[in-house]
């Protein structure tokens, strides 16, 4: 039971626990300062795999490898920007817990990294590795964000808030 003092805190924590928090000594600041330190580089790590390994290397590849122009290019890019909004749309609905959102999200940048950069080149998975790059980098960002935005303030954003808001015009 928290008292009235323990009561204005939002952490919910009672003294005893704040200071204690992850063990003997190792306080919820603490904690709070090691994992989003540990969440920064994961996302940082994922960030720059996908970066280097598609998003810089797409256009190069399809152009030299298999000879396409702008139109075809293009027309990836549409298909994309649609899937990213159908995606966004169907993780608001399905109001996904924020882990099982970035879990779900690393696993698709893991994977599109790995289609993408597989020998030999076939056109369909080097779509379908980009595809799900950018499809990754939206998935992970509205939990990423509202996690983040927890460890670091006092203001609550929600997982849903901050997809609602990546939709907003």
């Amino acid at each position: 039971e928290l008292d009235e003092k323990e009561r204005a805190f939002a952490t919910a924590l009672c003294d005893k626990c704040w200071d204690n928090y992850a063990g003997v000594k190792y306080s919820f600041k603490t904690f709070q300062l090691h994992l989003l330190v540990r969440w920064c580089i994961i996302a940082s790590l994922l960030e720059f795999s996908m970066n280097a390994g598609i998003l810089a290397t797409f256009q190069p590849v399809v152009v030299t490898h298999f000879s396409w122009g702008s139109t075809t290019i293009a027309s990836v890019t549409v298909i994309g920007t649609g899937l990213s909004v159908v995606i966004s749309l169907a993780m608001t609905r399905l109001r996904l817990r924020p882990h099982w959102q970035t879990l779900a999200a690393s696993l698709l940048y893991l994977l599109g990294v790995f289609i993408f950069t597989v020998q030999p080149l076939r056109p369909w998975r080097v779509i379908l590795g980009y595809l799900l790059g950018i499809k990754a980098q939206i998935l992970f960002m509205s939990p990423f964000i509202a996690i983040f935005s927890t460890l670091i303030g006092s203001v609550r954003v929600t997982n849903r808030l901050t997809t609602v808001l990546c939709l907003a015009p």
